[in-house]
């Protein structure tokens, strides 16, 4: 247990001190129009999602800007809640369901927008069965003249490929995770199934906890972890 923990407290410590360094996990060109509104979105498979287990934080997202030195934008509230376990969590999805999960982004990060470069610093994890799947992360730009949307870490992270499946938006998967995915199959943890995955500002680097994850800090269960 006390394994566990120290192994968790090094990923979250690992994700917030590399926040302002590194390469941006959204890149685009540089935008000149007004920016009129924007979203940031993750579509989860079979994910639940409380923000704290046990004093931890354990999921949270916030935008890092890569170039004017705006603060980072904390996305978590609207993202997770507060919920914490074993209340009820505000992303609480059935084994079989997908779903899109957006959030606005605050006018203020705009001018960090405009510029191209976008950092992520993010920790999301399943709180529940430890079983979860992520298809793509993106940010959606509209000006008053185009929509931009750019994925996460892309070409290393993901578009909208429904789940490596061809699922429709939405859709059922066909079985419930691990089997309704192949794992490893991308290796950055997109379109598979994993427990827990750290996202900073640089797009080859993640922390992934191994089978048990989060859920492991209510029982005794062993625990692997890796870095890659």
């Amino acid at each position: 247990m006390l394994r566990l923990r120290l192994c968790l407290i090094v990923c979250l410590l690992f994700s917030v001190q590399s926040a302002h360094s590194g390469i941006a996990t959204f890149q685009y060109d540089p935008i000149i129009d007004p920016i009129n509104s924007a979203t940031f979105s993750v579509d989860f498979a079979a994910m639940n999602a409380h923000r704290t287990v046990g004093g931890f934080e354990v999921n949270f997202a916030r935008l890092v800007d890569m170039g004017t030195g705006l603060d980072d934008l904390d996305l978590s509230y609207g993202l997770f809640g507060i919920a914490s376990s074993p209340d009820d969590p505000q992303i609480n999805m059935g084994p079989l369901e997908t779903g899109l999960f957006s959030v606005s982004i605050d006018s203020f990060f705009f001018p960090a927008l405009a510029g191209g470069s976008i950092g992520l610093n993010a920790l999301f994890s399943d709180t529940v069965d430890s079983v979860f799947a992520i298809d793509f992360i993106s940010l959606t730009i509209e000006t008053s003249v185009a929509i931009i949307e750019s994925f996460y870490g892309w070409p290393v992270g993901s578009e909208n490929d429904g789940f490596g499946i061809g699922l429709s938006d939405g859709g059922d998967l066909p079985e419930v995770l691990p089997d309704a995915l192949p794992f490893n199959s991308t290796g950055t943890g997109f379109d598979e199934t994993i427990s827990s995955i750290s996202i900073v500002p640089e797009p080859t680097t993640l922390c992934l906890l191994g089978l048990g994850g989060i859920a492991l800090l209510k029982d005794r269960r062993s625990f692997s972890g890796r870095i890659k």
